[in-house]
């Protein structure tokens, strides 16, 4: 009996364990080769329609933006404890800013888990922690990313161009 005990208690480390191992890649519980979430379906909706998508939010912040050329109020609804942010600039989504640390080692299979493909994105600048495309999509302006380690801590799309200058 005591060696069935033992037997039965070492197969569930062992399968913890392993189940433990198989996760190891994963981030806020996403595998690395899943989707995150297609960005192009974004693309100016209201507050309402990502609620339908998403879920409710975590939190919701109004505030102002002050920029350069101009200065206006932001609806951010907030998930993941704040690391995901979708910003409204008058109940239009405008901008995303994805904060979860993901693999920046290959930015191709880096955008397609945002929907997106390579040949779609136009660098136009690389400092080597940031780098920022153009996109060939009608529907969204930028993509930014910052790198950090070869990992990503900011994956932002904005959807109109000048809007956060």
């Amino acid at each position: 009996m005591k060696k069935v005990l033992i037997m039965m208690f070492s197969l569930c480390l062992l399968m913890t364990g392993c189940a433990q191992d198989s996760n190891s890649d994963q981030v806020g519980g996403i595998s690395p080769n899943d989707t995150i979430f297609d960005v192009k379906k974004f693309s100016q909706i209201s507050p309402d329609e990502l609620v339908q998508i998403m879920g409710d939010p975590e939190s919701k912040e109004n505030w102002n933006f002050k920029g350069s050329k101009n200065q206006f109020p932001v609806l951010t609804y907030a998930y993941k404890g704040g690391e995901i942010e979708f910003q409204f600039v008058k109940n239009k989504l405008k901008r995303i800013n994805y904060h979860l640390p993901e693999d920046a080692s290959n930015i191709g299979k880096l955008v397609e888990r945002f929907g997106l493909s390579e040949n779609q994105l136009k660098k136009y600048k690389d400092t080597n922690t940031v780098v920022r495309y153009y996109t060939t999509i009608e529907t969204i302006y930028e993509v930014y990313i910052m790198v950090e380690d070869k990992k990503t801590s900011l994956f932002r799309v904005d959807y109109d161009k000048g809007v956060f200058e």
